[in-house]
């Protein structure tokens, strides 16, 4: 099982200095061993982020942390966004 990510929940923080728009992202941290996922994240103008997954990647699990820089949404001086995985195929 390849255990791809199919969705995502506890986004946070929301950050009124994060960059507004849609980004693909598909460079980020995590603690686990998960690979290869690419996230479509859209931050609305008061820094709220939303996430879909547009690759799934491979060997993540459900809680696994995922930490994307701000360099990858826009560079507008927000700290990092996280969030987890909620459930993989």
């Amino acid at each position: 099982m390849s255990h791809g990510i199919e969705t995502v929940d506890n986004i946070f923080p929301t950050d009124s200095s994060r960059t507004a728009g849609t980004y693909t992202v598909s460079s980020f941290t995590t603690a686990g061993s998960g690979t290869g996922a690419v996230f479509t994240v859209t931050v609305n103008g008061s820094g709220e982020a939303s996430i879909s997954v547009a690759s799934a990647g491979n060997d993540y699990v459900i809680d696994e942390t995922i930490v994307i820089a701000d360099a990858q949404l826009g560079n507008g001086g927000a700290g990092v966004l996280q969030f987890d995985v909620e459930t993989t195929s």
